[in-house]
């Protein structure tokens, strides 16, 4: 069982009112795992209050539990908020479930589910004051069933409770299948605070306990490594938790309802005339926060930069770039792509620019383009999937080609070796990252000690793979 016990502390942005967060600290105790995930979540406001038989069984339909002590009879007051904050409080945990096929209801099901209590006090429920919420979690993280989590309401502070009760009953419900509390992520590219040692906060899962960023939490497609207020030695049922993953694997792929990213290109403006370096300007922000932004120019990619990190608010939007001086002259239609974590996409209107003069041939362009008899230097639109061999990026559909040890090169894409589905099936994912866990390549699996990519690609040797990755796993130049 995990007790997670919570007390306010204040994260300030620039420009914002102070934002108070949740902060719990855990005291462990065991339940009994039982098979399968539960695919159903129920949201109890406890609308004339709420009795719960703390004892003997674990039983939501019932409201008895096994959590509370000690035994005996708890009464537990109704949610005090209106009926505004309810719905905003119910649709935040919705979205940050909607990506996973599991249901979540404020109406009382039918059947077998699970349930969190979102009302009451710590106090109602024989918790020290300040508590936010108390759940069970199975000793092998397995899922459990028929149980019941706290998210004590009423103990929230006032005017920040709709994104900390969402966060309080996204990590408590969680914890009933199996997630144990995230500390820092694995990947150093994650636009979160840097911590001490180099890694990243993992504030913006919630999963944590960190409260050094702000935005809205939702389960990350990222390694973490587990703890509370300090680093553990590792996660209680394996070395890294990728909350994302462990919960699409339980419940199967639902569809993200967060939305997407809306991007705007600030400069150049349309009919702008340009020179070599020209800079670029763009504001782009998502609900669950921008992860990557790319300037395509006439069709194929030849800038990207990750997602600002998180503040104490959210993300700062505005992206300033540089255009890379091998930029071929000619007219150029320009495009800014912004991903979420997800790697929804959003798109910002295209604005045409010409850089230098027109181009008449193909002998200005760049190698593998050719001029399209409007001025436009451009690359065949691109065939190559993942593994087939290549010579540019823009021949790739992922806008990705990569040198293998033998110097040949082969369409790849990025991924994450804690989600292997991240890449197309008949692929790995292979370490390329400086963390050495969680970035990484698509490349080719054959099995065995080596794989070789089809056509005449790239071969990768596994067992030296890692040791030399930062020589060999470069971006072909255009």
């Amino acid at each position: 069982m995990l007790v997670a016990v919570g007390f306010g502390a204040t994260a300030t942005a620039q420009a914002a009112p102070p934002k108070t967060f949740a902060r719990p600290v855990i005291v462990e105790q065991t339940a009994s795992p039982d098979e399968g995930a539960v695919k159903t979540i129920f949201l109890n406001r406890c609308v004339g209050g709420c009795t719960v038989t703390a004892g003997g069984t674990n039983d939501a339909a019932n409201d008895s539990t096994t959590i509370l002590s000690p035994p005996g009879t708890f009464h537990l007051s109704a949610f005090m908020f209106d009926d505004a904050t309810w719905t905003a409080v119910v649709q935040c945990v919705k979205d940050v479930y909607s990506p996973y096929d599991v249901e979540i209801t404020d109406t009382k099901p039918s059947g077998t589910f699970n349930e969190t209590i979102v009302a009451g006090t710590s106090a109602e429920g024989g918790q020290p004051q300040g508590t936010l919420g108390i759940a069970p979690l199975a000793s092998d993280c397995s899922p459990l069933s028929n149980q019941i989590a706290f998210a004590f309401a009423n103990s929230h502070d006032p005017s920040t409770v709709v994104d900390n009760l969402c966060w309080t009953v996204a990590q408590e419900s969680a914890h009933i299948y199996g997630l144990d509390h995230e500390f820092e992520f694995t990947d150093p590219s994650a636009p979160t605070p840097k911590l001490q040692d180099g890694s990243r906060s993992a504030c913006n899962d919630p999963m944590t306990y960190q409260t050094d960023c702000g935005g809205e939490k939702f389960f990350r497609d990222i390694g973490a490594r587990c703890g509370e207020f300090a680093l553990r030695s590792s996660c209680k049922c394996s070395g890294t938790q990728n909350s994302h993953f462990k919960l699409k694997q339980l419940f199967g792929a639902g569809q993200s309802t967060a939305a997407p990213p809306m991007v705007t290109l600030l400069f150049p403006m349309q009919g702008a005339t340009i020179s070599k370096g020209a800079p670029v300007g763009a504001s782009a922000t998502a609900q669950r926060g921008v992860k990557l932004v790319e300037v395509y120019i006439n069709g194929a990619l030849w800038l990207s930069t990750r997602g600002n990190d998180f503040g104490g608010d959210s993300q700062t939007p505005t992206y300033d770039m540089v255009l890379p001086n091998d930029v071929p002259d000619g007219v150029m239609d320009i495009v800014v792509r912004a991903y979420d974590d997800l790697g929804t996409m959003g798109e910002a209107a295209p604005v045409t620019v010409t850089k230098g003069a027109p181009c008449t041939s193909a002998d200005t362009c760049a190698e593998f383009q050719s001029c399209d008899g409007t001025g436009r230097c451009v690359y065949p639109a691109p065939t190559g999937n993942i593994g087939d061999a290549c010579d540019y990026n823009a021949f790739c559909n992922s806008m990705n080609c990569q040198a293998g040890l033998d110097g040949k090169s082969v369409c790849t894409q990025a991924c994450q070796t804690d989600d292997n589905t991240t890449c197309p099936d008949g692929f790995d994912c292979f370490g390329t990252g400086s963390d050495g866990e969680t970035q990484g390549l698509c490349i080719v699996h054959q099995g065995g000690g080596c794989c070789s990519a089809g056509g005449g690609g790239a071969v990768w040797f596994h067992a030296v793979l890692a040791a030399i990755v930062g020589v060999i796993l470069r971006r072909r130049r255009r």
